[in-house]
């Protein structure tokens, strides 16, 4: 008679990693803007070396004339630009209290 393989229990499957949060701040300045017709509009611009490049974004309400609200800056383009949106919705004045100190610790 041969062994059967061991059959794995349900208690030896490894925890779920746990979710990234809901929206990003990218989201909710979009969320924020859409229904008044508002597309926030992001400028990104390279700096360094190319095997060390950094990015600065500036995101714009409107148009290029229109004010810079918010400014970012990261290691890769989607950082930079998360950077910047909470940039401006803390501009704009659209964080709880909760989520503006969270972002003061990722700063």
């Amino acid at each position: 008679m041969s062994a059967s393989p061991p059959t794995k229990s349900t208690e030896d499957k490894p925890e779920p990693a746990a979710r990234p949060k809901a929206t990003t701040y990218r989201m909710q300045l979009h969320n924020w803007g859409q229904p008044k017709g508002i597309r926030p509009q992001y400028y990104d611009t390279p700096t360094g070396p190319i095997h060390r490049r950094k990015w600065e974004t500036g995101v714009h309400l409107h148009s290029f004339e229109s004010e810079q609200i918010g400014t970012g800056w990261g290691n890769s383009k989607d950082a930079s630009r998360e950077s910047a949106a909470l940039s401006a919705l803390r501009y704009l004045k659209l964080l709880d209290s909760q989520e503006n100190q969270e972002g003061n610790s990722e700063a």
